[in-house]
């Protein structure tokens, strides 16, 4: 698994992933909603699918989100959040280990919620990427200041963010613990700054 699961900081840290595949799931949700739950359901049983199918254990990675601010006239910076969910997979996994992992799952289920999330799931590899990442604990709307101190500290670096898009990884289950107890990796994909003193390119 990638090396961010290993070296958590509570301060902003630049690494390297490496390529890695994920299960995606093909559908926008919002940040607390019943939808993120069913999304996570799914997850779950096409990751523990695929390990109990190929390995001999079942302990699955951490949840994970990619989110945007979608609506800016949204009551709270949380509410105003549109995000993807992910599940990290072993690199072995293939296209064909994945699509026998959901044929399989599939035909057990019957719960049409969860059906629909699973047909909206797909394998994909994430590229390998620099990103800024730093461990924060607590309530999710408590998080712009720490992603803003990200981006100054990447900047120092000479990096700045791919896009508006940043990802998290959801070290707690948060069915099962308060708001104050979430832990959470927050990452901002980068690029290097080829223009760092912002100079209008001359053609």
């Amino acid at each position: 698994m990638a090396t961010y699961l290993n070296d958590i900081s509570p301060l902003p840290t630049i690494i390297n992933i490496n390529k890695t595949p994920y299960i995606t799931i093909a559908k926008g949700v919002r940040s607390g909603s019943m939808e993120l739950r069913h999304a996570l359901t799914a997850l779950t049983l096409l990751s523990r699918k695929i390990l109990t199918n190929t390995t001999n254990t079942n302990k699955i990675s951490p949840l994970e989100g990619a989110w945007f601010e979608e609506d800016q006239s949204a009551h709270s910076w949380e509410e105003s959040l549109l995000g993807k969910m992910m599940m990290q997979q072993p690199t072995f996994v293939t296209t064909k280990i994945f699509h026998s992992a959901k044929n399989s799952v599939l035909s057990n289920l019957t719960d049409p919620e969860i059906r629909s999330y699973i047909n909206k799931a797909s394998l994909n590899v994430m590229e390998a990427r620099f990103v800024v990442q730093m461990l924060h604990i607590g309530p999710y709307e408590n998080e712009p200041p720490f992603l803003k101190e990200m981006i100054n500290y990447a900047e120092t670096q000479g990096f700045i963010p791919t896009s508006n898009i940043h990802h998290e990884v959801y070290l707690k289950d948060i069915r099962t613990v308060s708001s104050d107890k979430y832990e959470t990796i927050l990452q901002i994909p980068l690029q290097k700054n080829n223009n760092p003193m912002g100079l209008a390119t001359v053609l």
